[in-house]
């Protein structure tokens, strides 16, 4: 059984340490963007997994633009998996949410999945 803490993306707690140390060494360094990369490292390092199920990931956790990913999170949408079932015409009826917010979250959509096959 999983914890409240962790999930299939969670590393382990010696990681989490770890790559928590790295990060506060170099943000009291003032070096914010290796301490940004340490974390992205650790997060792809989780989703990079082939043939990793896709339903659960968090939306958070993909290329999806802030906004769009604000927006789909208002309609209780955050996760692959959430989307399952809405339609292109319940996403273009949401507020900002056109054509090109549509395009935008296919392409995120096919290049996670293209990912998860290799």
């Amino acid at each position: 059984m999983m914890s409240l803490l962790t999930s299939n993306f969670s590393i382990s707690e010696e990681e989490a340490k770890i790559i928590g140390n790295r990060v506060a060494v170099l943000l009291a360094r003032g070096n914010f963007d290796a301490a940004y990369n340490a974390i992205s490292m650790a997060e792809f390092s989780i989703q990079d997994k082939p043939n990793a199920v896709l339903h659960d990931v968090p939306l958070a956790q993909s290329t999806l633009n802030v906004r769009l990913l604000n927006l789909l999170e208002c309609y209780q949408v955050f996760t692959f998996g959430d989307l399952a079932g809405r339609t292109i015409e319940w996403f273009i009826s949401l507020p900002n949410a056109g054509e090109v917010a549509l395009g935008e979250l296919q392409d995120v959509i096919a290049y996670e999945i293209k990912r998860r096959r290799k």
